[in-house]
């Protein structure tokens, strides 16, 4: 359920923003680290159109340092092994490409 997700990552979002109201470290724990790695970021790829959803994603992204950023997207990009991320990476990457030759076709007209 995409509302479950989104309550998910705001408990996420609030936790990293209380540790660094402490004066901790921007980044994510460990366990929360691997929280949003292996099931969150996971998740949250097989919902389509969810503004809210992407909005507090990216606040908890911005946050973390680039070092942890670019771990994130790794360990993201990764799990599309998984059947379920293929086949939905493979949709997007279509869908992505037919919207592109919309643009470029349409500016070609001009």
């Amino acid at each position: 359920d995409s509302h479950v997700l989104l309550l998910l990552w705001r408990v996420v979002y609030h936790r990293q923003k209380a540790r660094k109201e402490a004066g901790h470290s921007r980044d994510l724990e460990p366990t929360t680290l691997h929280l949003v790695c292996h099931y969150l970021l996971p998740a949250s790829s097989l919902v389509t159109r969810d503004t809210a959803l992407a909005e507090v994603i990216w606040n908890v992204l911005v946050r973390v340092s680039t070092i942890q950023r670019f771990t994130i997207y790794t360990k993201w990009e990764d799990a599309y092994q998984n059947f379920m991320l293929k086949a939905t990476y493979a949709r997007v990457k279509h869908n992505t490409k037919q919207v592109l030759k919309r643009v470029v076709a349409a500016s070609d007209r001009h």
